[in-house]
């Protein structure tokens, strides 16, 4: 069983509850994006606890996400992670690190793709104006939203975090053990955006570039 954390300790990066779009909810992407990568690039300092213990460890994660939108309007995502072992920006180390060395891994995905290539799902889809990048948990999810200026040619991006219904606990896999864990506390640096024309992919598009 998890250790329980108060709702207190979770950082203010942990909004309302963000679940899955409805086709109905989401819009075509603009013609403005066809063709077009967008690259954000943010980190994150994470207390979590591994199920079956009772002790908070600590994470640094490095994140680099890349989408391209096809000039037929499908979206390809490719995430690169880097993690590490501490919290960093002044946090407590309160709890035990293990033997964790650290470690990286990638994920790709397709638009016709129901996983990426790491076991998780990012659902790309337009919505209020911004390009959103939704990743869901074993409960709660992770939003990644952009927003552009009139003339798509610079961008902003956020990075939240939400939990199911609004309450309870964020639980998630690792992609480097494949344990669960829950999260404890989350806080994410403001994230750089950038937005090209073209592939940011080349010729390693997941799947058909089309």
């Amino acid at each position: 069983m998890y250790a329980r954390a108060s709702n207190a300790v979770f950082a203010v990066l942990i909004g309302a509850a963000l679940s899955a779009p409805e086709p109905a909810e989401s819009a075509p992407f603009p013609p403005q994006l066809l063709g077009k990568s967008m690259t954000v690039n943010w980190t994150t300092a994470r207390q979590q606890i591994f199920e079956g213990r009772d002790d908070v460890v600590f994470r640094g994660l490095s994140s680099s996400l890349r989408i391209y939108i096809s000039t037929a309007g499908r979206a390809f995502s490719k995430e690169a992670v880097v993690v590490t072992r501490g919290g960093g920006g002044g946090w407590r180390h309160g709890g035990r690190g293990g033997g964790f060395r650290g470690g990286s891994f990638e994920s790709d995905q397709a638009p016709d793709d129901s996983r990426n290539s790491t076991g998780g799902n990012r659902i790309v889809h337009f919505e209020g104006g911004a390009l959103m990048v939704d990743s869901p948990m074993i409960a709660g999810a992770r939003r990644v939203s952009i927003t552009f200026d009139t003339g798509y040619s610079s961008c902003n991006a956020r990075v939240i975090f939400g939990r199911e219904g609004g309450s309870g606990p964020i639980r998630a896999r690792s992609a480097l053990s494949r344990r669960r864990f829950e999260v404890v506390s989350i806080q994410t640096s403001t994230p750089s955006c950038s937005i090209t024309s073209g592939n940011v992919f080349g010729d390693s598009t997941p799947g058909s570039p089309q």
